[in-house]
């Protein structure tokens, strides 16, 4: 017999018993619906998970540090640095889509009589800026060409104070606050001198004038409060705090400050995607450097939910192998109901493999059958729990908009219906074998 007769003799042998194929195909549908389910509201934890570290920062982005940055003596690679032959050896790593060093410094700046006492300075490379995903709201981002020219973060114009006033109120964009100074139009200046812009204070050196190219649009905390310049401008000036400070307290012997100067505060290494951005980290690590990234977060939270994920599988696994106990217990009746059917095959000629695919292909046509309505009463479970108001999959911690409860890709309805269709296939194995090894003549005696 050819498969296909096989098939359509499977499909009549269960329609001839509506009840008892619809009871067993019920089984599997709840079995396999539950694990659908069990495995989304797994799959939905990580994707919150994912969601709320992305909103803290780029998951994608690595921050490399020194790997002595306290200028300890005993600490270990003390005297590896983190410069542009460190940051070259960064970009050749493989999945590096970017990396770039940057020099981070603190001046005090003034904008007519509102100053800002702690302003962060930030060099970075003008061609790093817009792979970083820094985009202006106004303006445009660095230029090569561009000396003691700034990008300003969106928060920094906000640190501005009076510092004639008694009361200093905390401005933030998140109260709806608006800023002291407009740094677009502002005459700013800044210097290293921690008393520069105070009342009655004598400037004991020329302040820099600083001009404004542009704000940038709201990116995450590592970015927001940043003003940002060409990375060899900030370099001197970096230089130039150091030997003012010197000068200050008498420093016979600037060589090792002046070298921490020229030396990259950290660098940025951006992955292409979220699995290279693992092996860019491993391999910097390797290296002797400390390296901060958000996936570290999200690997910590997946391993958390790791054990809740196996829980949620197991009980799922349970249910469809009670409904595999089912489609066993419905094929074994059937061939105890079919005894003399199965010997009128043998007699006529039927051979043994024939009817050993004859309830092979029925048991795995009840478990495909129960996969169908499975996945379909998955979805609909999937849309009830998302669209209801048991957000048990929100993961809070300031996200913005909803998270989903349950989460169902397309590859899982096809691995339940692939699931089922196999699990009703080792089911039927036991009857199978039951019905090929009946006696032809004692089967046809049955009544």
């Amino acid at each position: 017999m050819s498969n296909q007769d096989l098939v359509l003799m499977a499909i009549r042998n269960l329609f001839k018993r509506k009840l008892r194929t619809i009871l067993t195909v019920s089984g599997v549908m709840i079995g396999a619906a539950a694990i659908v389910i069990m495995i989304s509201l797994g799959i939905a934890i990580n994707e919150n998970h994912e969601e709320m570290v992305s909103q803290w920062g780029d998951i994608r982005l690595i921050t490399v540090f020194p790997p002595n940055q306290w200028g300890w003596d005993d600490a270990p690679n003390r005297d590896l640095k983190l410069d542009r032959d460190a940051v070259e050896q960064f970009r050749r790593l493989d999945g590096v889509s970017v990396a770039t060093g940057v020099i981070d410094m603190n001046v005090t700046a003034r904008a007519g009589r509102f100053v800002h006492s702690w302003l962060p300075l930030r060099g970075i490379e003008p061609e790093a800026m817009e792979a970083l995903g820094l985009v202006p709201s106004d303006g445009r981002l660095l230029e090569d060409s561009d000396r003691m020219q700034a990008v300003f973060g969106i928060d920094s114009p906000f640190e501005f104070r009076d510092p004639n006033s008694r009361h200093w109120t905390w401005l933030s964009r998140f109260n709806g606050d608006e800023p002291l100074v407009d740094v677009s139009s502002a005459r700013m200046q800044f210097s290293f001198e921690w008393g520069f812009g105070q009342a009655g204070f004598t400037s004991s050196m020329r302040p820099f004038n600083l001009t404004y190219v542009g704000m940038l649009e709201e990116k995450d905390w590592n970015f927001d409060r940043f003003v940002y310049m060409h990375i060899d401008e900030v370099r001197q000036l970096r230089i130039a705090q150091m030997n003012f400070e010197n000068q200050q307290q008498g420093n016979s012997n600037p060589t090792n400050r002046r070298n921490q100067a020229v030396d990259y505060s950290m660098a940025y290494v951006q992955g292409v995607d979220i699995n290279a951005v693992r092996s860019i980290n491993d391999a910097i690590r390797e290296m002797g450097f400390d390296t901060s990234s958000m996936i570290d977060t999200l690997d910590f939270l997946s391993e958390s939910s790791r054990d809740l994920e196996r829980l949620l599988g197991a009980i799922g696994g349970v249910s469809l192998f009670i409904a595999a106990i089912g489609i066993a217990n419905t094929m074994i009746m059937s061939t105890y109901e079919r005894t003399r059917e199965i010997g009128v095959m043998k007699v006529i000629g039927a051979k043994i493999k024939d009817i050993r695919k004859l309830f092979l292909i029925e048991a795995m046509l009840i478990g495909f059958i129960g996969g169908i309505f499975g996945s379909g009463l998955s979805f609909l479970v999937s849309y009830i729990l998302n669209n209801s108001q048991m957000t048990l999959g929100t993961t809070g911690w300031g996200m913005e908009g909803s998270s989903n409860t349950s989460s169902i890709p397309l590859w899982l309805y096809g691995a339940a219906l692939i699931f089922s269709a196999v699990i009703g296939l080792i089911a039927g194995f036991l009857p199978a074998r039951r019905a090929t090894r009946l006696s032809a003549l004692s089967a046809i005696r049955t009544e």
